[in-house]
């Protein structure tokens, strides 16, 4: 059984409202993801370095998957995992603003909150940003968007599209 997980930081002005958005993603059977360059992975292992982690590092590359959201399409915004062979997906939209990021696994098919002390961080390129999670943590889903917390209605799952509201 495949498992995709998508992590979704929306654009901060778009999430920061009161008003909800109508979010979707479809993930294609064929895709382009970025390679991972030697300049890459001295990064990582700077960053690792420096910022003394001793937890696991998920390392996603862009793809040219878009996402929907209202009636906008944003572009290279979306990577795909490239630490494990489950396929996993993080969206991340850099804005000025705050980011509230989200985390779509399709294989439980549930959608929430980024958990616990985990961290993104993207590489100057664009090309690459890395999650950098402790190791007691199984899973970085912390608080899902169908709970009460989240006043938001329940994401809906049509194969390899998902749609939610957000805001």
């Amino acid at each position: 059984m495949k498992t995709w997980i998508i992590i979704v930081a929306l654009l901060g002005g778009l999430s920061m409202g009161c008003t909800d958005h109508r979010c979707s993603i479809t993930i294609p059977s064929e895709f382009h993801t970025e390679e991972i360059t030697p300049s890459h992975t001295r990064w990582i292992e700077s960053l690792v370095t420096n910022l003394g982690h001793e937890g696991r590092e998920y390392v996603f590359m862009l793809t040219d998957i878009p996402l929907k959201v209202d009636t906008l399409t944003l572009e290279e915004c979306v990577y795909r995992c490239t630490t494990d062979s489950i396929p996993q997906f993080l969206v991340y939209t850099p804005t000025e603003a705050e980011l509230e990021p989200v985390i779509i696994d399709i294989g439980i098919e549930e959608i929430g909150t980024q958990g616990g002390p985990s961290s993104l961080h993207p590489h100057p390129d664009g090309k690459m940003i890395v999650c950098l999670a402790p190791k007691r943590y199984g899973s970085i889903l912390n608080v899902v968007l169908s709970d009460d917390k989240t006043e938001v209605p329940a994401p809906v799952f049509r194969g390899s599209r998902v749609y939610w509201t957000y805001h």
